[in-house]
């Protein structure tokens, strides 16, 4: 474990037990920790201490009207927010993904490693003057823009495939679109073309959601993943997320505001 007399650190956790927790694992690596036990004083901290990496309990995100890792990204966009969470709906981890939260960690299944791996990347992207994610394979890089982003789709419902395209179609951006409704297709065209950004469903008729991100990351580690799919589990969800998805969407009422969203972010 490296150390940083440099790196400060911010945990907004509702548990006093838990917090202490955090705090004695974190506080021997780095040059400051503060704890807060509430929403408000994490946000006046926020402000405050301007930390490098916020340990959130999901708990805790929201202060009046303000979401905690919204507010953070946009006014400290370079701090790495971990968000801790129990979720037992898929829709919650989501939408944290969505609002900019880095990472996801399952709190019940939280070990000192976990939190020491979190800790290292930041310290060597402190030490390196790199950005975090040239450490921390999970957390988002930000690509430089190009003329037209090479999207593929891949998606075995035929419907919905075409509501994708649809959407996308929309966009002035202008992207190069390309369907797939099964994974072996993909691969080759994944090994030719490399996409930018990658709209992934969990369940394919030849292989799951899993092997193909196993395959992007290999083949074209640069390839922005998002999952949209109808698969509801919150194991699911942190698991795909710890192989470095960005953006995880639940195929339900909510799915086509929440695309939206999302291609804005994308810049599609």
């Amino acid at each position: 474990m490296l150390k940083s007399n440099n790196l400060s650190v911010l945990i907004i956790e509702h548990d006093p037990v838990f917090g202490s927790k955090l705090n004695d694992w974190v506080t021997p690596s780095v040059k400051d920790v503060t704890l807060a036990n509430t929403a408000q004083k994490g946000h006046s901290f926020l402000l405050s201490k301007q930390p490098h990496i916020i340990f959130l309990d999901q708990k805790l995100s929201h202060y009046k009207e303000n979401n905690l890792i919204a507010f953070t990204k946009s006014v400290f966009p370079d701090a790495a927010v971990i968000c801790l969470s129990n979720a037992e709906n898929v829709n919650e981890l989501a939408v944290a993904k969505q609002q900019g939260a880095d990472y996801l960690m399952k709190r019940r299944d939280l070990k000192k490693p976990d939190i020491d791996n979190v800790l290292d990347a930041a310290i060597r992207s402190t030490n390196k003057k790199l950005p975090l994610w040239h450490f921390f394979k999970f957390i988002k890089p930000k690509h430089p823009p190009v003329h037209r982003k090479q999207v593929a789709i891949v998606e075995d419902d035929e419907l919905f495939s075409f509501h994708l395209t649809w959407l996308l179609d929309q966009s002035e951006n202008n992207p190069i679109i390309d369907s797939f409704s099964s994974a072996q297709p993909f691969y080759s065209y994944c090994e030719m073309t490399k996409p930018d950004i990658v709209f992934l469903d969990y369940f394919l008729p030849d292989t799951n959601g899993e092997e193909i991100l196993k395959f992007i990351k290999d083949v074209s580690p640069k390839s922005i993943v998002n999952v949209i799919s109808g698969q509801d589990s919150t194991d699911t969800a942190f698991k795909l997320n710890a192989m470095g998805i960005e953006n995880y969407i639940v195929k339900n009422p909510e799915w086509k505001s929440n695309f939206k969203n999302l291609m804005a972010k994308l810049d599609l």
